[in-house]
């Protein structure tokens, strides 16, 4: 896979992520547990200051500056849209692995049965 498949650029800065890298999918795993349900009963600010400290709890895990990505300013609209960005490149990730897979599959079977039928030839 090339760089631009594994190298996502956000808010002017490039992070690595390869989710084909054991150690890069073991971090994933890890960052998706920051994310956990809000208490009933709590005021908007609360809401709001829990949200985006779970966001960046998130991108500390995955890249290690959270507030970085997310900005400084406590502000969910800015820390969701860094993850549905992130969300976006994995999807294209995805995508590109795929389609690598596929094409590898096809390689592989145009040899393989080339040889299946050189071999029935007395």
């Amino acid at each position: 896979m090339d760089n631009t498949v594994t190298v996502w650029n956000y808010n002017g800065g490039e992070y690595e992520l390869d989710l084909q890298d054991l150690e890069t999918v073991q971090k994933y795993e890890e960052a998706v547990k920051a994310f956990v349900k809000l208490e009933d009963g709590l005021s908007a600010s609360e809401q709001i200051t829990r949200t985006y400290e779970t966001f960046v709890k998130f991108f500390d895990i995955l890249f290690g500056d959270g507030k970085k990505i997310v900005g400084d300013r406590v502000n969910t609209r800015n820390a969701t849209k860094a993850y549905q960005s992130l969300m976006e490149f994995i999807a294209e990730q995805k995508q590109s692995t795929v389609d690598y897979y596929n094409s590898f599959k096809q390689t592989a079977e145009r040899y393989s049965s080339n040889r299946a039928v050189r071999r029935e030839k007395p």
